[in-house]
């Protein structure tokens, strides 16, 4: 069982299609309940973002469809020595045919620059709680580690 879920893992990873995200899966067996976990990573860059404006933003969202925002906990602080806004998010998606509703945590940084704006989102999507543990704390120390080049140096 465990063999079968774990290669329809790998296959839905590999066949992910976005030239932006790394995604990650893991198949376990908590007691005899196999568990589900997937985690993906996303950087983008963005021109012209405001701090306030990704606050307010991220901590109001309703995604609609069915599904229910749990936790919303995102506020200002300092990444990798610039300005930052940071936090997470639960998402629970509808019910499926056996019942199970799939929860999502993501967590959201953006570090403002001058210009560019860099946004990392990062993801777990699974049906066991228990596999959460501190998504803020991972996210915010691979925030902390990006660097940035100044144009007038790299010139």
């Amino acid at each position: 069982m465990l063999g079968r879920a774990a290669r329809v893992a790998s296959e839905e990873t590999a066949a992910d299609p976005h030239p932006n995200r790394r995604t990650w899966a893991g198949v376990g067996d908590r007691e005899a309940g196999r568990v589900d976990a997937y985690l993906t990573l996303e950087t983008l860059t963005v021109r012209g973002l405001d701090q306030d404006w990704f606050l307010n933003a991220w901590s109001t969202f309703e995604p609609g469809g069915g599904n229910d925002m749990w936790l919303r906990d995102y506020e200002k602080k300092t990444l990798s020595g610039r300005r930052a806004v940071s936090g997470r998010d639960f998402m629970q998606a509808p019910a499926d045919d056996s019942g199970n509703r799939q929860l999502t945590e993501t967590y959201r940084a953006v570090l403002f620059t001058p210009v560019l704006s860099t946004v990392l989102l990062m993801s777990i999507i699974t049906k066991d709680l228990g596999v959460f543990e501190d998504i803020v704390g991972y996210g915010d120390t691979i925030a902390d580690t990006f660097t940035f080049s100044n144009v007038r140096s790299a010139a």
